[in-house]
């Protein structure tokens, strides 16, 4: 069966919110990327603010990351989960031909993450060991409470599970 790395940086860096859309997906390792900021100004269906990753000249931004691989025939579920995204190519170290999704439009600055989403990202953060100052960028972002508290729950319990 044919297989896909794939780059996480947001909510899919953690394995219980990317297993929820790709079952297969294995964790391969973690990355360090230069030159690149986490931001949380991509626009969401549910009009919050979701992580997008942009280029930056100084190599002391970085962006930490999980390289998953996962079959590809999941990709199109994937796809879909990351509406409004772009599908570009890295080489990550030794992991090559690495696909990303980065926003390039529906960007803006003033957006918030629900406090889920970024509870989700953090937690991922923390799941791969990212050092502390790097979940506290994370942390540096004002996120709000989302309208829908059922979307909330149902979304806290696929990484929380019983919650």
């Amino acid at each position: 069966m044919s297989k896909l790395l794939y780059f996480a940086y947001g909510s899919n860096l953690h394995p219980h919110w990317l297993q929820s859309r790709t079952p297969s997906a294995e964790i391969l390792g973690t990355v360090i990327c230069p030159n690149l900021n986490l931001h949380f100004h991509k626009g969401g269906v549910d009009d919050s603010g979701k992580c997008n990753i942009v280029r930056s000249e100084s190599a002391d931004d970085v962006v930490h990351g999980a390289v998953y691989q996962f079959d590809a025939h999941e990709k199109e579920v994937l796809d879909i989960a990351e509406y409004g995204y772009h599908e570009e190519s890295l080489d990550l170290g030794e992991f090559k031909n690495v696909l990303v999704y980065i926003a390039k439009e529906g960007i803006d600055d003033d957006l918030s993450p629900y406090s889920w989403y970024q509870d989700i990202v953090i937690a991922g953060a923390r799941y791969h060991g990212f050092p502390q100052h790097y979940i506290a960028h994370i942390q540096s972002f004002t996120a709000v409470t989302d309208p829908d508290q059922e979307r909330e729950t149902r979304h806290r319990s696929i990484v929380w599970p019983g919650r």
